[in-house]
């Protein structure tokens, strides 16, 4: 017999067996990198905003306010610079407020360990009070509002957003990711930077501390917003809507319809009738081929409603939004 043959099948059968050991590890280190990095992505997916459909409207604080609306198909930004001295009606019942003292209210309110939930307070008063659907916040530290070059800055923004997260937001990397893709796309002509007292909505105001704010004319600003921020997709649909406040509280349908108007809605009536509804905070019905509209998903998404199948309409209008008790609570508790 030939031992040195047989010691070298021998060494190479080993060597196989731990290539073999070695390749099967790598396997699972890869299936579980594959694995972990796709539930990363779901994650993304699950935790954003904005869903790519539609106008985005966020904001953007630091020393300077900004409203900012990106509408992706007609690649349109608009920049609307609000003063920090604006005085607005914040939700939850606090009262008013200049708008600069709003994002540190909602620090003090939130609960601590809860991430991205310090502007949420900023987020749904400009939202209510200015009549405009708003996803979304960012507040950076090192940043004031150039005309010049305000896509490059925006881009930055996004891009380090997705890097890095310095940004306080509670916008997801996806929605980043997203936001810096379709602004890439604005041509300068296509960006429009506007400041509240431009469009003749403020007017001065003194407090009994002889201390100055600015207050907003929102009828003026509605105008502006329904110029510059409808959604040219509800507009297309032009679908019939109905507003019904389906409590005891003056005024809810009307506050809503404000705002579906400003998003380009058609509203035709506003009504009080005392009605079920599944979702205490608002419903939105229409018939099941309306359900899968741009109008509805927008409707539903922007005032954070549940959908119900109506049945049997009245024949005059396609989608009813039904205001319930939970809707007058985060405006006034």
């Amino acid at each position: 017999m030939n031992y040195g043959i047989v010691g070298n099948m021998s060494r190479r059968q080993k060597k196989e067996r731990r290539l073999k050991v070695v390749g099967y590890w790598l396997l699972v280190i890869g299936f579980l990198f594959v694995v972990g990095g796709g539930f990363k992505v779901w994650q993304s997916f699950k935790k954003a905003v904005w869903n790519g459909k539609g106008r985005a409207n966020f904001l953007l604080l630091n020393e300077d306010i900004a409203l900012v609306s990106l509408e992706p198909d007609r690649e349109e930004l608009v920049v609307f610079e609000i003063p920090k001295d604006t005085e607005v009606e914040v939700s939850r019942g606090f009262g008013k407020y200049r708008m600069g003292a709003v994002y540190e209210l909602g620090r003090l309110e939130g609960k601590e360990g809860e991430e991205g939930k310090e502007g949420e307070l900023l987020r749904e008063s400009v939202q209510e009070y200015f009549g405009i659907p708003v996803e979304g916040w960012i507040k950076i530290s090192n940043f004031q509002f150039p005309i010049s070059n305000f896509k490059s800055e925006l881009l930055k923004i996004f891009w380090e957003g997705i890097l890095r997260r310095k940004a306080e937001t509670n916008f997801s990397r996806l929605d980043f990711l997203q936001l810096w893709w379709e602004t890439r796309k604005v041509l300068p002509n296509q960006i429009k930077v506007i400041q509240l007292e431009e469009i003749g909505a403020v007017s001065s105001k003194v407090l009994v501390d002889s201390s100055r704010v600015w207050e907003v004319d929102q009828g003026r600003l509605d105008m502006f917003f329904q110029d510059n921020f409808y959604e040219p997709k509800i507009r297309e649909e032009n679908l019939t809507i109905k507003l019904i406040n389906t409590t005891d509280y003056d005024g809810l349908a009307a506050h809503v319809a404000r705002i579906v108007s400003n998003m380009g809605g058609r509203v035709v009536e506003i009504t009080n009738y005392q009605l079920p509804i599944t979702n205490e905070k608002c419903e939105v019905r229409s018939g099941r081929e309306k359900k899968e509209s741009f109008t509805v998903k927008k409707l539903l998404k922007a005032l954070d409603c549940q959908f119900g199948e109506e049945q049997d309409g009245d024949g005059k209008t396609e989608v009813a939004i039904l205001v319930g008790e939970g809707y007058w609570r985060m405006l006034s508790e």
